[in-house]
């Protein structure tokens, strides 16, 4: 049998993909296969360009790595902002991403204070608190556990999502 590769880096895409359906991460990990970028992630990509600040930004620690879509600097402050082509009814798991950056982010800038998730047009802006830092972390946990384990996790309670997953082909409810 196939043994997976422990998994020793989270990316927020992955917490975010987690947070979709918890089976994605485990078979990209199990299986070593990611989807391939669709429409709107080729055409976001064209158009991804920093409105006001750096753009682009890519960090990469000992067990994790991001890619910062823009860092914009007020005076003594910085914004992180993450970008979203299409809007979205539900930003929870843009938000979820986000902050996962901004943990690995703030191993390496300074002074992020707010985090903006320009969801299609529409902003969200949100100040970095303890709070929801402490909501974000069990997830993580959570995804790390999924990553190095064997069996895969219960799939995601909403059977709709599974009609158009790109990794359905490889999932063990299916």
């Amino acid at each position: 049998m196939y043994k997976p590769r422990i998994n020793k880096s989270i990316s927020p895409t992955m917490l975010k993909q987690y947070i979709y359906c918890p089976v994605i991460p485990w078979i990209i990990n199990y299986y070593n296969v990611q989807e391939p970028p669709t429409y709107s992630m080729k055409t976001a990509k064209e158009k991804q360009e920093a409105k006001q600040g750096r753009g682009q930004i890519h960090i990469k620690t000992r067990t994790s790595y991001t890619v910062i879509d823009e860092i914009v600097e007020d005076k003594a402050k910085k914004t992180l902002i993450e970008r979203k082509q299409y809007r979205s009814k539900s930003i929870h798991r843009y938000l979820a991403q986000t902050i996962s950056a901004y943990l690995i982010a703030r191993q390496k800038i300074k002074n992020i204070e707010e985090i903006i998730i320009d969801n299609g047009g529409e902003q969200h802006r949100i100040p970095i608190t303890q709070e929801i830092i402490q909501q974000i972390q069990p997830l993580i946990k959570n995804l790390e556990k999924t990553l190095n384990n064997e069996k895969p996790p219960p799939p995601t309670t909403n059977t709709k999502k599974c009609r158009t997953c790109w990794y359905k082909k490889y999932c063990p409810y299916q």
